[in-house]
């Protein structure tokens, strides 16, 4: 399995102090809410399902919180029992007990500050997790969208401060790991097909054979031009 990044913006990050002890929490998914557009030629729009995490969480996965997907910097591990994961009908949703550590108190001052208030999931799917189908995008243009019905494996859930797949070079620098990016199925790509010429010719060829305009009006439908 790929190991694949879903990033989640404007989601509301809490932080807590009881004693020595600091907490965040908040949701590292929202369900029914669109990604950025991701990819390239063509581009597309993820979204998730309610429940997509349902299957994934009863198996008590061992799932590690990290500040930029960077494991150099750990904030909390379910194993541990310093991290908590739960599903409730907005999300994926998540608590976690920080380390005394220079790096978690820079992370929840930053949170604290409002500097960082987005989250993100590394995950990977298995053949039937997901689905395309067309769609539009926020200025209505038309658009492929992917729907993830159900996450397989679940590796590490990241307050970050921009998305991974908008910004390669803030991967790098951060030395965060690489995360595949997938490819839409070729029936929804783009077509390389010249449709103009496509009709031109399906034109005269309608015509020459004494066929009428009503018939070319319906080859036509069938290239969806």
């Amino acid at each position: 399995m790929n190991r694949e990044q879903f990033h989640v913006a404007g989601v509301e990050l809490r932080t807590a102090e009881a004693g020595k002890a600091r907490t965040i929490s908040g949701y590292a998914a929202t369900y029914n809410s669109r990604s950025q557009k991701l990819g390239s030629n063509p581009k597309f729009i993820e979204t998730i399902t309610p429940g997509a995490f349902r299957s994934v969480l009863a198996k008590k996965p061992d799932v590690r919180m990290l500040v930029q997907h960077d494991p150099n910097f750990i904030l909390g591990r379910t194993k541990s029992g310093t991290l908590k994961l739960g599903e409730d009908a907005r999300g994926l949703k998540f608590e976690c007990e920080l380390p005394d550590t220079t790096y978690a108190r820079d992370a929840y001052i930053a949170i604290k500050r409002g500097d960082m208030n987005q989250c993100s999931f590394g995950f990977s799917l298995e053949k039937g997790d997901d689905d395309w189908t067309e769609g539009e995008d926020e200025n209505r243009a038309r658009c492929l969208i992917r729907t993830i019905r159900n996450v397989s494996e679940l590796s590490d859930v990241s307050v970050v401060t921009y998305p991974a797949y908008a910004d390669t070079t803030v991967e790098a620098r951060t030395g965060a790991r690489k995360f595949f990016i997938p490819t839409p199925p070729a029936i929804l790509r783009p077509s390389t097909v010249d449709t103009s010429a496509v009709l031109d010719a399906a034109f005269t060829k309608a015509f020459s054979r004494e066929i009428d305009r009503k018939a070319y009006e319906e080859f036509a439908a069938e290239l969806g031009v």
